[in-house]
């Protein structure tokens, strides 16, 4: 009888292994791919290879006016300036931008196979929601802010704190990520319900959006002058609509833990945030992939529902794109 145990105890860790194993392999070749695509092709790419040219001079003209303006620091970025600068000194420009996409799609791959127990629909997802893939063929430093976050969520103590806190030195976005954790930490240390917590939080959120302006301004953020602070030209009322459902589906259908609510003030965010900011979808493109995380390790019934209409959100984002356009 033991060794019956001990044999199906074997068997289930080899079974164990060969699909993470099967995982990391897949998910290295899409980063090798996506990693070798054409240079520059991507509208942004330009923009990336200036930024390994100039990465001193921005480097140095960052550090310069952080003296008169120490907030300055905090919005403009520093940690992917040094990244370029690094790279830049080893590498051709070019071979740079590869580095990034390969690394940024690694690990945020990798991380949400931890967080899904190495489940390939990951994969699949991956590159049916246009949101997410562009972060790692277009937004380049976003994906890479994005991967160091995901990898720092899912390694415990003080590294992933630490690569966390690093994430926002990237992409400024990612203070948002850093807010929706803190909140929910205070929120669990005086035991809020969580229909207390979505409405304490859609309130904070909305007070935080009407004094953006004034703190953008105040810390100096370099795109001051690009924010409108009110709904993207863009915009459709189907995208508010669609989270509504999605996001009601989300809330009522999944477990509640980190990853859960940390997604579930996500979508209140981007409802809330959707008729005063632009660049509220911005930042709603990183909570996505906790999304995913969350669906995929739910129930049956949830994941096929919820799944279903993920493809059809997936698919109705590429078709808007106007097809592989980025």
């Amino acid at each position: 009888m033991i060794i019956n145990k001990i044999t199906d105890f074997e068997l289930s860790f080899d079974k164990a292994l060969s699909k993470k194993s099967t995982y990391l392999v897949i998910v290295f070749l899409v980063a090798i791919s996506l990693a070798s695509r054409p240079i520059p092709w991507a509208k942004d790419d330009l923009n990336y290879l200036n930024y390994v040219v100039y990465s001193d001079v921005l480097l140095d003209n960052t550090i310069t006016k952080s003296f008169s303006n120490p907030l300055f620091f905090l919005v403009n970025e520093p940690f992917w300036l040094f990244i370029n600068h690094l790279l830049g000194s080893i590498v051709q420009p070019e071979m740079v931008l590869r580095i990034v996409i390969f690394f940024s799609t690694f690990l945020v791959l990798l991380s949400l196979g931890k967080l899904t127990n190495y489940s390939l629909w990951t994969v699949f997802f991956f590159f049916i929601v246009s949101q997410i893939l562009k972060n790692h063929i277009t937004h380049l430093r976003q994906g890479l802010a994005l991967g160091i976050f995901l990898f720092g969520l899912v390694i415990k103590g003080r590294t992933g704190l630490v690569l966390r806190m690093l994430s926002p030195f990237v992409h400024t976005s990612f203070w948002f990520m850093l807010f929706l954790e803190f909140f929910e930490q205070v929120a669990r240390k005086i035991r809020l319900s969580i229909s207390v917590k979505l409405l304490l939080f859609a309130v904070l959120t909305f007070a935080i959006i009407l004094s953006l302006p004034f703190i953008v301004e105040i810390f100096g953020d370099r795109r001051f002058s690009e924010y409108e602070f009110r709904m993207a030209q863009s915009a459709s009322f189907l995208g508010y609509m669609w989270w509504i459902v999605l996001g009601t589906l989300f809330f009522l259908g999944t477990r509640k833990n980190k990853i859960s609510t940390l997604s579930t003030y996500g979508i209140v965010f981007y409802l809330v945030s959707y008729f005063f900011l632009d660049f509220g979808a911005r930042l709603f493109e990183n909570v996505e992939p906790l999304i995913l995380a969350v669906m995929l390790t739910s129930t049956k019934e949830f994941k096929f529902v919820f799944g279903m209409l993920m493809l059809l959100y997936g698919a109705l984002g590429w078709y808007f794109r106007g097809g592989i356009s980025f």
